[in-house]
């Protein structure tokens, strides 16, 4: 997930933020953009010489944005700002919306929703999946500051190197945010498929079960130097960085659990 910024003057690369900071903002704590702790975290527009306690961000009310509906975007979002900052932020990750009454944030419908209200606001912030920021470019990304004390920006060598410190996942111990690593991006997740193990009620017949076991397989894989596209090559074009090998056998081992009528659907 991706904290995306509009503040006119600010260009890609040139915000830092921390797991504090952003706790802060989700909370309606942090209000204007040249709040101290902000202009800490990026001593490049704090001024130097006579102005050297002048912070260049602007003294504008920051306008907060988030899902609207229910979405496991806001499930790893809040699932950072909790191990990043659990003193601050100090609910634990769910995929209910940020967004209330009270809190005057705005709410966007999908990552397109979201996206759509920060294209559209001077002053905001978000978070949306990194497909949206990379597939368009004018959506500004915030570097963020990992558990190494490295600002990080969002590309496919951060995430994988995400994924890469814990290789073994699992249906119940999957998060992989916030973790240590100079290179690693710290508000990294995995998207999921929902399929019921037990096919008997969802498909037809054997035949049809197989056809959906085969397209969650086939879209979980890639096969590097072999010539063949699996679903994992297009999902890397589209902003989703490839699932890592062992990822990958775990998904192939799972799915060889799916049954219909008692046999195994995927031999």
């Amino acid at each position: 997930m991706v904290p995306v910024i509009n503040i006119k003057g600010i260009n890609p690369g040139q915000m830092r933020l921390n797991g504090q900071v952003l706790g802060d903002i989700f909370l309606g704590k942090i209000v204007k953009w040249n709040d101290a702790a902000i202009c800490a975290a990026n001593p490049k527009w704090v001024g130097t010489g006579k102005n050297s306690k002048t912070c260049a961000l602007p003294n504008a009310n920051i306008i907060v944005n988030g899902r609207s509906d229910s979405s496991g975007t806001t499930y790893i979002f809040t699932d950072y700002l909790h191990a990043a900052a659990p003193t601050i932020f100090t609910a634990s990750a769910s995929k209910s919306s940020l967004v209330s009454g009270s809190n005057g944030f705005v709410g966007g419908s999908g990552n397109q929703g979201v996206a759509t209200n920060l294209e559209n606001t001077n002053n905001s912030i978000g978070y949306v999946e990194y497909s949206y920021v990379l597939l368009n470019r004018t959506l500004d990304s915030a570097f963020v500051v990992n558990k190494s004390g490295v600002a990080v920006d969002v590309n496919p060598v951060s995430i994988a190197a995400a994924a890469a410190t814990k290789p073994t996942i699992s249906s119940i111990d999957f998060s992989i945010v916030n973790p240590l690593g100079k290179t690693a991006y710290p508000i990294s997740g995995y998207s999921w498929v929902m399929l019921r193990k037990v096919q008997d009620n969802a498909a037809s017949s054997l035949a049809q079960a197989e056809l959906t076991v085969k397209l969650v397989d086939w879209l979980a894989h890639n096969a590097p130097g072999t010539g063949v596209t699996l679903g994992q090559d297009v999902a890397a074009s589209q902003g989703y960085v490839a699932l890592p090998t062992q990822a990958q056998t775990v998904t192939r081992n799972t799915l060889k659990t799916v049954t219909y009528n008692g046999a195994v659907v995927l031999k």
